[in-house]
């Protein structure tokens, strides 16, 4: 090729593509006149919430073209200026482990649990907080203590959208339970002398099991627990406000008559419930129902056989 037709050829190169602008990007779930300013500055003339249509799916982009940027103008009463096309998108980033370490480690609330993360979403994923729900743990009992767990979460972001993740862990927690010490039966109130607190060091498990006696002495069982397994938060009614052997105060109204007297609960019970009471003095049982803690009315009295 000669000199000349090498400079033509020069000549018609077309010259390098300009930069792609990035994405506008768009944290809520409408896209709102305060989003674009820096994209289209003559937007700059309405209120900063007036909305522009909904912002795209995580990982999608919302593309404006200048034809439709003028007919947005005209609709809302503004010039244009020089609108140029451009796109939207929701923020996007990457989790890192210490992302996931921290959040799992709040989800477990146990400054003592040891937690090592093994593997987890390499996937981008919007901009939000990381959540990481007790249920969302495949744990379950009998579960090795070097297994790798399951645990699948989501990243909050939006008006309270959720996009899936998951994480694999390895954790180890110690901790107290409460355990039956004895067949604990559904409908009746728990007794110091059925339960025992025993150490438990292993992962985490998805339900939420009693740590004290308080949790339970007293509570109401929805479900039956066998002897030896730890009793779950989940089937533990309130407890009662009368219990069997507790001393109660009586209130006792029998026609115009009315008397207080101090008598034993011989029965279990919540307020609106009857139960059992005996006579200190007589030794007499009757029904009465149960007013607060501690508090029982009759408005009757009738001995029971």
């Amino acid at each position: 090729m000669n000199l000349a037709g090498l400079l033509l050829a020069v000549a018609v190169q077309p010259a390098p593509a300009q930069a792609a602008k990035a994405c506008v990007e768009v944290a809520g779930d409408l896209i709102r006149a305060s989003d674009l300013v820096a994209a289209w500055p003559a937007v700059a003339a309405l209120p900063g919430d007036t909305t522009f249509g909904y912002a795209p799916v995580p990982g999608a982009q919302r593309v404006f073209r200048t034809p439709e940027l003028e007919r947005l103008a005209k609709r809302n009463g503004f010039e244009s200026g020089r609108a140029q096309a451009f796109c939207v998108t929701r923020p996007m980033e990457t989790l890192t482990g210490e992302q996931v370490a921290a959040a799992v480690q709040g989800a477990l609330a146990d400054p003592g649990a040891r937690v090592e993360v093994v593997d987890f979403s390499r996937y981008p994923v919007p901009r939000g907080t990381l959540v990481f729900p007790r249920e969302g743990l495949s744990a379950a009992a009998g579960t090795p203590e070097s297994a790798n767990i399951l645990w699948k979460g989501y990243m909050r972001y939006g008006n309270q959208r959720r996009f899936s993740l998951w994480a694999r862990v390895r954790i180890t927690v110690t901790l107290e339970r409460v355990v039956a010490a004895q067949n604990l039966a559904s409908g009746k109130a728990i007794t110091a002398d059925q339960v025992r607190i025993e150490s438990y060091t292993g992962p985490p498990l998805r339900r939420k099991f009693a740590q004290k006696f308080d949790d339970v002495i007293g509570h109401v069982l929805r479900h039956s627990v066998p002897k030896g397994a730890p009793v779950p938060v989940d089937l533990l009614g309130e407890p009662a406000d009368v219990r069997r052997g507790e001393l109660v105060e009586v209130e006792v109204e029998n026609g115009a008559a009315k008397l207080s007297l101090t008598a034993r609960a011989e029965s279990d019970g919540r307020q609106g419930q009857t139960v059992s009471v005996r006579n200190l003095q007589s030794g007499n049982t009757f029904a009465a129902r149960v007013q607060a803690k501690g508090r029982v009315e009759v408005k009757s009295l009738r001995k029971t056989p």
